[in-house]
């Protein structure tokens, strides 16, 4: 279902999306209870797609410059699996 909201929503307004059109393209009959929560989860799965990225990027370059540190981080980001500590 997410896949198949994918083109919908870049097709067209948000407005004029409808959840029942996403789930025919999707082929499925059981959908998202609202057309809001559909493009949260759609929302989130990019994100998370891009944060997945974002973590590798940082995992080479803190594997190719093993000498340099990262800037003091808040304490609350201390636990973060990347913080590299001087």
């Amino acid at each position: 279902m997410i896949g198949a909201a994918t083109q919908p929503f870049a097709d067209a307004d948000f407005d004029a999306v409808t959840i029942a059109r996403v789930a025919d393209a999707a082929g499925v009959y059981i959908y998202f209870a609202t057309k809001e929560a559909l493009f949260l989860d759609l929302v989130r799965g990019e994100l998370l797609l891009w944060l997945d990225g974002l973590v590798l990027k940082l995992r080479r370059l803190r594997a190719t410059s093993a000498t340099r540190c990262l800037p003091p981080w808040p304490a609350a980001w201390r636990n973060a699996p990347l913080y590299v500590a001087c």
